[in-house]
Parts: structure tokens; C-alpha cells; sequence
């Protein structure tokens, strides 16, 4: 069966039809829609008022104000919570707020130590292929990056004669406990050399039983040196 379709007459004026992509988001500088400048009386007057959240802006300005420094002890104990010197161009304060809410509602349920680079960490996390639907691995961290809800940190060891590294994300709903086995620090910001060391630098038993540390000393700083062994046949060819 012949489907036929009446063709009418083009108008003279041609019709611009919308399209569904045709949109792109462009700045409104593109567009010349400028936003309104704030008059400067204007914000004089509200600085010098008494509805000013902020005291000091009553007397200096916004850009003259230096940041509140944490504590050391937020410091120590909130690593991921500071925020890193970025570009505030890439911040966004809602999204810093329900990163910070959820941080601190997982820490509800599952107590995160202090630990760093250097430190022995046994972490256990729920596996449903394991026997007892869990499975425990620890190791020296060899890694810890990123900020925020996004913390991650590498625990290094060696089973049977062959090194291991499994990658944590701090905030992971399937980490049922962390426990630092041995507090303490190194000289370097991360471990990574560890790959190319021998095995017996990334070598630390699976029964080995915690070693007690007082919260108010301060965190011991290990200044070993790691040994490399070179191949000089290898050099000789």
C-alpha cells in the first residue's frame, strides 16, 4: 500500500525550528547579561551595621581577614576534613557540606584511628566469598591521597613470598573496623619505593599483636633508611 504526502508551498521567510541540542550553556558575559555591581555605600553600610556574621569586617575588609587556623588536634585527629589549598573556582560550599555531613555520620559507626604513611593498619571488611563473611588484611601503609570523603590509603605486605597491595577508600560502607597495629610516622610523604626494595622491608606477620601507644606523646617519626640491592651483572651487559 502507497502512502502518499501532500507537499505545500515553502513560505518565502524561512522558519527556524528548535532543536533539542541546540542549546549550549554559555557564559552570560556571551551573552551581554552582566550581573549588578554592588554600590559601595551600600556595602559600607552593611559592613559597619550590626547584622555583619563576622566582627572583623566591621573594620577590615573581606580579602584583609586571615583564615581561622584548625587546632592541632583537629589536625590530627580529622586529616580529610581540612580542606586543601585549592582554586575556589573548583569549590562548591553545598557540596563541601553534605561530604563533610556524611563523613561525619560514617565516623558514627565505625571508628577511624590516627594513623599515617609509615603505620601498620589491619583493616576488615565485609566479603560474602570469604567463609566467615569477612576478610582481614594488614600491611604498612604505603599511600594515603585525595581529601575528603574520597580518602584512600594502600596497605602493603607479602604472602607467600609475593607482595601484596589492596587499596582502601577510608569512607567505604564495607570496612567493618580499622586498627592501627603500629603508630608511626615517616620521612617521606609517601612509600612507594617499597615496590622496588627487597621483600623483606614490606614483610610484617598477620598475627602481630598491637602495640600500645599513649595519646598524649607524640606520634614517633621512623627515619629508616631502605636498602636497595643492585644488580651489577646486569650493568656489566
Amino acid at each position: 500500500m502507497l502512502v502518499t504526502r501532500m507537499i505545500r508551498k515553502l513560505p518565502e521567510i524561512p522558519i527556524f525550528m528548535p532543536c533539542r541540542f541546540a542549546r549550549r550553556r554559555l557564559p552570560p558575559e556571551y551573552n551581554k547579561q552582566y550581573l549588578e555591581k554592588i554600590n559601595t555605600e551600600a556595602l559600607d553600610k552593611y559592613r559597619k551595621s550590626d547584622f555583619v556574621p563576622y566582627p572583623a569586617l566591621k573594620s577590615k575588609k573581606l580579602w584583609e581577614i586571615q583564615p581561622m587556623e584548625p587546632k592541632e588536634e583537629t589536625k590530627r585527629l580529622y586529616q580529610e576534613l581540612i580542606p586543601h589549598n585549592i582554586d575556589p573556582r573548583y569549590r562548591d560550599r553545598l557540596r563541601e557540606r553534605l561530604e563533610r555531613r556524611e563523613m561525619m555520620l560514617r565516623r558514627r559507626n565505625l571508628d577511624i584511628p590516627e594513623f599515617y604513611v609509615g603505620s601498620v593498619v589491619a583493616v576488615k571488611t565485609a566479603d560474602k566469598f570469604a567463609p566467615n563473611q569477612s576478610h582481614r588484611f594488614m600491611g604498612i601503609c604505603i599511600e594515603r591521597f585525595n581529601e575528603g570523603l574520597w580518602t584512600r590509603f594502600t596497605l602493603r605486605n607479602v604472602v607467600e613470598k609475593t607482595a601484596v597491595e589492596i587499596q582502601y577508600e577510608l569512607y567505604n560502607p564495607t570496612i567493618q573496623s580499622i586498627e592501627v597495629l603500629l603508630l608511626e610516622k615517616r620521612l617521606d610523604h609517601n612509600l612507594l619505593y617499597l615496590r622496588d626494595a627487597p621483600l623483606e622491608e614490606s614483610r610484617f606477620p598477620f598475627d602481630m599483636s598491637r602495640i600500645p601507644y599513649d595519646p598524649s606523646d607524640p606520634v614517633p617519626i621512623n627515619d629508616k633508611k631502605v636498602c636497595f640491592y643492585i644488580n651489577i651483572i646486569s650493568f656489566v651487559q
